[in-house]
C-alpha cells in the first residue's frame, strides 16, 4: 500500500523532534551531573569558617580575646585542600616541620587543642593558638607586630584574606593554608600582613582561581577574598606578620591518614570533614626535637597528660550515651558563624583537664559564656559529665570555687538543671538560686547531637 506523502512527512517531522528532544534532555543531564559533581568537590574544598572577633575591652571569659575597638567583623578560619594538593606526592611518616612559627619573644602562650572561648569557641577548638605579646590595656590593648616564619618546606595551597573597613579604619586579617604532602594540611591564622613575595602572589591570581564576597554590616564593610595558589615555601621563609589588633595566631593541622575522630554527630560542623573529622596537633609533626618542646613548653595546660589526655589537648569529647561533649540546639538552623549561639559543650577545662566546663553561645541564656567545676563521681550536683546517663534523673550544674568569672557566667546565685533524654537529646533550663533538692523544668530548651 502506497503511504501518502503527508503521512510520511509528518512522521518525519515528528521523528525529528524526538531526536531533537531526547538530544536536549541528555545534554541537560550532563550538565546537571557536571554541576552536582563539581559543587561536591568544591565544598570539600572551599569550606570555610567564619570567627566572629571580640569587640572592646578584652575579659576572661576565654584566654583568646582576639580585636577590640572594632564592630563586629568575621574572618574565614580555615579550609581543607584543594585540586593542587592533589598533585604533592603522597606522605610519609610526621617528621615535615623544622622552624617554629615565631620567635620565643612574640609569644608569652599557645592555648591547647580545645581552647574554650565563649561566645564564639563554644565547642572545643581544633587548633591550638599562639597568645601573643602585648602593650597597653583594656580598649587600648595590642600585640607588637612579629615576623610569622613558615614552620617547614610546603606548597601553599590557598591564602584567604578579611579586609574590613569602618570609621576606626581598615584592618586586613589572612589565612595561609599550606601542605608538605597530599593528605597533611597545616593553616595559620590571623596573620595580619602578608610578605611582599605573597601579595604578589595573590594579586595575580585570576578567574576561577580568585572569590571574593563584600558584605556590610554595622557601619562596616567586609571583603573577604579566597585565592588558590600553588606556591612553594621553604622551612623559616618570612610569610609576614602576625599582631596589631589581632593578639593571636592560629595554627593547626589536619591528616586525612588518622582515623575519623569519634564525633557522635558527624554532620554539624563549620569547619568542613576533612578537618573537622582528621584534626591533629601541629606540633606532633616535627622532626627538630627542640623547636618541638620548646613550643610543647608553651602550652597552657597545668596538668599535661590528665585523665589520659594528650598533652596537646583534644577537641573531641564525645561519650556515647552520656553528656560529655558537643551539643546543638533542636531544630538547629544550619552552620556558619550566626549558628554558633545553638551550641553548647560539656568538656574539660583546657589550662586543667581535671577541671570541667560547661560552655554555651546563647539561647538557653540569652548570652553566651561558660561556667567551670569541679566534677563529682556521685550524687546530681556537678557530676562528671561522662557518667551521667539517660537514667530519667535531673542534674545541676553551677561554677563553685571559682572566684574569676569566666564572661558571663551565672555563679551568683545561678545554676542549670540538665537531663539526658536519650542518647542523642538532652534538655537544659537555667534558673537563679541554688541548686534545689527537688530540680524541676519549667521552659527547658532541647539539645540534640
Amino acid at each position: 500500500m502506497q503511504i501518502p506523502k503527508a503521512f510520511k512527512e509528518f512522521f518525519h517531522t515528528k521523528n525529528t523532534i524526538l531526536i531533537s528532544v531526547i538530544f536536549f534532555a541528555f545534554v541537560c543531564l550532563l550538565i546537571l551531573l557536571y554541576f552536582t559533581i563539581y559543587g561536591k568537590i568544591n565544598r570539600e574544598i572551599s569550606y570555610s569558617s567564619y570567627h566572629p572577633y571580640t569587640t572592646g575591652t578584652p575579659g576572661v571569659q576565654g584566654s583568646n580575646t582576639y580585636t577590640t575597638g572594632t564592630p563586629s567583623v568575621t574572618q574565614a578560619e580555615g579550609h581543607t585542600s584543594n585540586n593542587i594538593a592533589q598533585n604533592l606526592s603522597s606522605c610519609s611518616g610526621n617528621g615535615y616541620l623544622t622552624a617554629s612559627p615565631l620567635s620565643t619573644s612574640a609569644y608569652t602562650s599557645i592555648d591547647p587543642l580545645g581552647h574554650l572561648n565563649p561566645p564564639f569557641h563554644n565547642l572545643p577548638d581544633d587548633h591550638p593558638g599562639f597568645q601573643l605579646a602585648t602593650t597597653g590595656y583594656g580598649s587600648n590593648i595590642k600585640s607588637l607586630p612579629e615576623t610569622v616564619y613558615a614552620p617547614g618546606d610546603a606548597t601553599i595551597l590557598e591564602i584567604d584574606n578579611q579586609s574590613v573597613t569602618s570609621s576606626t579604619g581598615t584592618i586586613n586579617d589572612y589565612l595561609i593554608t599550606f601542605a608538605p604532602c597530599n593528605e597533611l594540611v597545616f593553616y595559620l591564622g590571623h596573620v595580619s600582613t602578608l610578605s611582599n613575595t605573597l601579595l604578589q602572589q595573590i594579586n595575580n591570581v585570576k578567574g576561577q582561581y580568585k572569590s571574593c564576597q563584600v558584605t556590610t554590616e554595622k557601619a562596616a564593610t567586609s571583603n573577604v577574598c579566597q585565592y588558590f595558589i600553588n606556591f612553594p615555601i621553604k622551612a623559616g621563609e618570612v610569610l609576614g606578620t602576625a599582631g596589631g589588633n589581632v593578639l593571636g595566631m592560629d595554627f593547626g593541622a589536619y591528616d586525612l591518614r588518622t582515623t575519623p575522630l569519634a564525633f557522635i554527630d558527624q554532620t554539624r560542623n563549620i569547619q568542613g570533614s576533612d578537618r573537622y573529622l582528621h584534626t591533629v596537633c601541629p606540633f606532633d609533626y616535627y622532626s627538630n626535637v627542640s623547636v618541638q618542646n620548646q613550643l610543647y613548653a608553651k602550652i597552657q595546660n597545668t596538668q599535661k597528660g590528665s585523665n589520659g589526655l594528650p598533652s596537646c589537648g583534644t577537641d573531641m569529647e564525645d561519650v556515647p550515651n552520656t553528656l560529655a561533649g558537643n551539643w546543638y540546639v533542636h531544630p538547629f538552623s544550619g552552620i556558619g558563624a550566626d549558628n554558633w549561639s545553638e551550641q553548647l559543650s560539656f568538656s574539660h577545662w583546657e589550662t586543667n583537664p581535671d577541671i570541667q566546663a560547661l560552655v554555651y553561645g546563647g539561647t538557653v541564656v540569652p548570652n553566651g559564656a561558660m561556667i567551670i567545676y569541679n566534677p563529682k563521681t556521685s550524687g546530681y550536683v556537678n557530676r562528671m559529665p561522662n557518667q551521667v546517663t539517660a537514667d530519667g534523673q535531673i542534674y545541676c550544674y553551677y561554677q563553685d570555687n571559682f572566684t574569676t568569672d569566666y564572661g558571663q557566667s551565672p555563679q551568683d546565685g545561678g545554676h542549670f538543671i540538665v537531663q539526658l533524654i536519650n542518647s542523642t537529646t538532652m534538655k537544659i533550663e537555667f534558673q537563679s538560686g541554688s541548686c534545689p533538692i527537688y530540680p524541676k523544668f519549667n521552659n527547658p530548651t532541647t539539645y540534640i547531637r
